[in-house]
């Protein structure tokens, strides 16, 4: 009988020890696969959100890269200007080759693709652009920024949002599933602990501690998921199905004025206040998410954040479907684009103004001719035009300097457009050279106003460097608008020869030129 109790014990034991021991290791290598995976997942996520952050930073760089060859005019800065928009373009290929390479979901697969279309309908256009500039032709670049770049940038920018939105999304879902194997499997330690912790105190001791180990580690890598998150420069806040907040980041505490502990739980539309930029008038912006019809909502541009200093942002807004395929939470995103939107605004007013004396730029003041050109074609209005040079405007430099000579171009400027109507345009086409876009104007009230400028300038003195020193005078040429008239140019040079005549034959006057076409 002892020898069989003795055998039954050391079979129990040996069965017990056997038994502990082939779960223990099944549970060690569930629970080290479980944070491999889940450290695997988080790698290819965060790599993910890396490059398509970097190719959106590509994107914009190469339309800084062709604005900056718009205002380029030494031919070895165009050429490794342009040497750098090709290289930003093979950057591009490598980060989005290499971001096919992440086994990507059909999901991503379908919303790159998205991207990579609105990409290729921008390219052919971008690359001509920039070789006409590297060409030195005249370019519309205003036109092709306002009416392209930005909108399709604007596209491509919340595709690449929204990759980076379910990249974040996939790794807080391995998490969260790796929680959960996590708590099972400690359920059945405990069990297995409970049943043989008399006799198996050494192992369950080291069970214990391989426990905390990987604890330790996933709860690090966890932090790292959160870390990352309170890292990016958007604010990002998720809400339920009701839009009650359950996170939110740094960024998004900046931008809504709300400690993140006070945020949770209330509806997004008492801690997020924003106003529309043109008329002021408060938005819910939950109230946007019932017009979404697919994974993402677009960019909501026109937000402004009533702060001290008032913030423009953009917001998108993407749902987030449980298992199920049912809405379970929403993720709004809220960039601030003040800084972007004041140096877009910035470059189009430089692109059509004259530096020194802040009038419209030869360039723009073409446009706007020959849309008065097409205006009087249609018989819609009357205009004339002014070709205004200054006379003897060298002696000013030669006798004082190029600095006297800027502040007298400044204040004849002040001067013109004091002396002439708000309907008007005043544009320096040349360095002492200006024209006058007259709308509205007849023959003789437009031979009135030239002739009140000649004398205003003409009797115009300055102070500089406390010498008071008398103005230049100037010959106008007049032309007003025609039907026959081929384009801008066209006009400018009917305007041009009649001033000429008038300097030729002793100046300080106007010479008006017949609405004849000048192919001949």
């Amino acid at each position: 009988m002892r020898l069989h109790s003795r055998s039954v014990v050391l079979i129990g034991a040996t069965i017990t020890l056997l038994l502990i021991g082939g779960i223990s290791a099944v549970g060690l290598y569930y629970l080290k696969a479980t944070n491999n995976s889940m450290r695997d997942v988080f790698q290819v996520q965060y790599r993910k959100s890396e490059l398509l952050q970097e190719m959106g930073r590509i994107a914009r760089a190469r339309e800084i890269s062709i604005f900056s060859l718009y205002h380029m005019h030494d031919a070895w800065s165009i050429d490794e200007e342009y040497l750098h928009y090709i290289q930003l373009g093979s950057q591009f290929v490598a980060n989005r080759d290499e971001y096919r390479n992440l086994h990507l979901s059909e999901y991503e697969t379908e919303n790159f693709a998205k991207a990579l279309d609105l990409i290729r309908a921008l390219q052919p256009v971008e690359e001509a652009l920039a070789t006409d500039l590297v060409d030195h032709k005249k370019i519309d670049v205003r036109h092709y920024f306002e009416f392209s770049s930005i909108p399709i940038q604007s596209q491509i920018q919340g595709q690449l949002d929204t990759l980076i939105l379910y990249a974040r999304e996939q790794s807080n879902q391995a998490q969260e599933k790796a929680q959960a194997r996590y708590q099972n499997a400690i359920s059945l330690f405990l069990w297995i602990i409970t049943a043989a912790i008399i006799t198996m105190v050494l192992v369950t001791r080291n069970m214990l501690q391989r426990i905390t180990y990987y604890q330790s580690k996933l709860s690090a890598d966890k932090a790292l998921a959160e870390a990352t998150v309170k890292a990016v420069a958007e604010g990002i806040i998720v809400t339920d199905a009701q839009h009650l907040v359950l996170e939110m980041n740094n960024a998004a505490e900046y931008l809504t004025g709300f400690n993140r502990y006070a945020a949770i739980g209330r509806h997004l539309s008492e801690i997020f206040h924003v106003r529309a930029v043109q008329d002021e008038t408060p938005i819910d912006i939950t109230t946007q998410f019932e017009n979404i019809s697919g994974p993402v909502c677009p960019a909501h541009r026109d937000l402004k954040i009533p702060k001290s200093s008032p913030l423009l942002v953009e917001c998108t807004i993407a749902p987030i479907l449980n298992e199920n395929n049912e809405l379970g939470r929403i993720c709004y995103v809220f960039r601030d684009v003040t800084d972007e939107r004041k140096r877009s605004e910035e470059m189009s007013w430089h692109a059509m103004h004259d530096p020194l004396t802040a009038t419209y730029n030869r360039r723009a003041f073409e446009q706007m001719l020959l849309s008065a050109i097409h205006d009087v074609r249609n018989s819609k209005h009357t205009f004339a035009l002014i070709y205004l040079d200054l006379d003897d405007f060298k002696l000013i430099n030669d006798n004082y300097g190029h600095s006297a000579g800027d502040v007298l171009l400044v204040g004849l400027s002040r001067l013109m457009e004091s002396s002439i109507r708000e309907s008007d345009v005043l544009a320096r086409i040349g360095g002492d050279e200006f024209a006058i876009l007259l709308q509205g104007c007849p023959g003789n009230q437009a031979q009135s106003i030239a002739r009140q400028l000649l004398n205003n300038i003409r009797e115009y003195h300055f102070l500089y460097e406390d010498r008071l020193i008398q103005g230049s005078s100037a010959s106008i040429g007049l032309v007003m608008l025609s039907s026959d008239m081929r384009d801008a140019g066209d006009a400018l040079k009917r305007a041009d020869q009649a001033c000429y005549r008038i300097k030729k034959s002793g100046k300080n006057e106007l010479g008006v030129s017949e609405s004849r076409s000048t192919n001949g």
